[in-house]
């Protein structure tokens, strides 16, 4: 009969998946600085409405991405918060994300950048669900 004292080892895959995440983030972060100035600086061709919810999206990607990175920080150092922080932020990601691609494909910028929203989608799909398999040996 198993001794409930004594508990499972950690996976060393959730501080992988913490440091993978917050450089992920990281580099979401300055792609999203990248292109945000590059949309910037052809705004003079949009409406109004567009480069509102362009400021928006960009706006929020960067609260999702800060989230992401503050509940891996949290999870590096064991506590459960960081995986729910991390999961808010993940989902909060995931359908503006959605939106925007669904926004992008039918108006805005266009299809080519509709299909590279959806690649960024299929990351934090996985991690989402590799985060929900092996994060529950937080405390």
């Amino acid at each position: 009969m198993p001794n409930p004292a004594v508990s499972k080892p950690r996976s060393h895959l959730l501080p992988v998946l913490c440091v993978l995440t917050i450089w992920g983030n990281l580099l979401i972060i300055l792609k999203g600085l990248f292109t945000y100035y590059a949309l910037y600086s052809t705004n003079d061709d949009r409406r109004e409405g567009a480069i509102l919810l362009i400021n928006v999206f960009y706006a929020l990607e960067l609260l999702t991405c800060v989230g992401s990175i503050l509940g891996a920080v949290i999870m590096l150092n064991g506590k459960k918060t960081g995986l729910i922080l991390y999961q808010i932020s993940s989902i909060a990601y995931m359908v503006i994300t959605f939106v925007f691609t669904i926004i992008c494909f039918f108006s805005i910028i266009g299809i080519p950048v509709a299909f590279l929203q959806i690649i960024y989608l299929i990351p934090s799909i996985i991690f989402f669900i590799l985060y929900m398999i092996f994060g529950k040996h937080l405390s």
